[in-house]
């Protein structure tokens, strides 16, 4: 039974990754991450990239990170006695069993990564069984809160370039071709980092490619030489003003942006 629990999540979690509608649920739980309730203990920690990881294994979707978020906010974010990590599974699947959704075969899978899961979790759900009311206007007003475009104009790139590192993936170590000549290969990376600018892509999903294989404990400033490097290429190539930012930031101008990372 515990064999086919597990092929079930397999199959589920393949089909969930093919079809999740990924900027959507990056977006909201972005803004979940900028919670003015996260606890100062859990400041540390990376926790957009922790909020990433624990929807992606509990397959929640744009509704039920909804009412994550609410449950997160009303009692979620005090549990400062747990890791940030299994507060999040332990609230996401509590989140899936309110909604009604099939659960046997998730919790069949954190039994197996998480010693005591089941029994640990029950103990924690029984303590807050009485906070999980939550009406359709609750949830209506969280998801339209937490996926809504933006209107604040301002961008604080310090923050940006942190949350591309938190939801980069663990660096590994790539086998190159030695016989290209260093020289070469960076301008022809540059070349098609400037063809991708003229592209349909938003800059922050320029940005997560071309660093996504990078040691995290390069200093950011690689990050931002690189970035700017790109840009000022982009607005020679284009005779343009404006730069495109992700979805919920629209266009930024030319001066404004290198003025804002000249400063970091």
């Amino acid at each position: 039974m515990t064999n086919l629990l597990l092929l079930q999540y397999d199959k589920d979690h393949a089909e969930y990754i093919q079809s999740k509608d990924t900027q959507t649920l990056i977006l909201m739980l972005r803004r979940i991450s900028h919670s003015s309730k996260i606890s100062q203990e859990f400041r540390s920690q990376p926790i957009l990239r922790l909020l990433i990881d624990s929807a992606e294994e509990l397959m929640l979707n744009s509704f039920e990170v909804a009412v994550f978020s609410t449950f997160l906010e009303r009692f979620g974010w005090k549990e400062v006695s747990m890791s940030p990590h299994f507060l999040m599974i332990y609230v996401g699947l509590c989140v899936k069993k309110y909604m009604g959704g099939y659960t046997n075969h998730i919790q069949e899978y954190f039994n197996k990564k998480i010693r005591n899961f089941e029994e640990n979790y029950r103990r924690w759900e029984e303590r807050v069984k009485f906070n999980l009311d939550v009406s359709l206007v609750d949830i209506n007003e969280a998801y339209k809160k937490l996926s809504s475009e933006d209107s604040e104009n301002i961008v604080n790139y310090n923050f940006y370039v942190d949350e591309i590192l938190q939801i980069s993936p663990p660096y590994q170590i790539e086998v190159k071709d030695s016989s290209r000549e260093p020289e070469y290969a960076a301008r022809e990376h540059d070349i098609i980092t400037r063809q991708r600018l003229n592209s349909s892509e938003s800059i922050d999903e320029i940005i997560k490619s071309e660093f996504k294989d990078m040691n995290l404990s390069q200093k950011q400033e690689e990050i931002y030489e690189k970035v700017t490097s790109a840009c000022q290429e982009y607005f020679l190539e284009t005779k343009t003003q404006e730069l495109p930012m992700s979805k919920d930031h629209g266009k930024k101008n030319k001066n404004s942006f290198l003025f804002y990372m000249g400063r970091i």
